[in-house]
């Protein structure tokens, strides 16, 4: 049953979905379904496997993730990614989103080491010790090891 309290871009509520949806109606929105820690806005919603927070376009049968969303309300350049300045996934606050370059972003992830690189990555084959014993062969035997 559709609930008309609930927020525009819940998936069960009977009003219109984006086509009316506001960057000003969206803020409000997220101050209800998430909580406040340390200025930021922990989304209380689902998160995609990625952990970042998003609902389900109805209308367009999609996801949307809604750090996304409230780049696209607020104006910002489509071809630019949103970095979390607080670098927390879960984190709604719009104060703490700005537009920016992949570069950027990947930058602000290896400042404050979040970036997943080597090992930590989760598709990496080798491990540090494996790397340390490729380094030390001769050059003859690491260029076998790459055909």
């Amino acid at each position: 049953m559709l609930n008309p309290e609930l927020p525009s871009w819940h998936p069960r509520c009977s009003q219109p979905r984006c086509e009316q949806l506001t960057y000003e109606s969206l803020v409000a929105e997220l101050k209800l379904y998430s909580y406040v820690r340390n200025d930021c806005w922990i989304w209380l919603g689902k998160t995609r496997g990625t952990g970042y927070a998003y609902y389900y376009h109805k209308d367009n049968t999609k996801y949307l993730l809604i750090h996304t969303l409230i780049a696209k309300l607020r104006g910002d350049s489509p071809s630019e990614c949103v970095r979390h300045l607080c670098d927390n996934k879960l984190c709604v606050n719009p104060k703490h989103m700005i537009s920016g370059t992949q570069k950027e972003n990947r930058e602000d992830s290896r400042r404050n080491g979040t970036l997943s690189v080597n090992i930590n990555n989760g598709n990496s084959k080798l491990n540090d010790k494996i790397v340390e014993w490729i380094r030390a062969q001769p050059m003859a035997h690491r260029a076998d090891a790459r055909t």
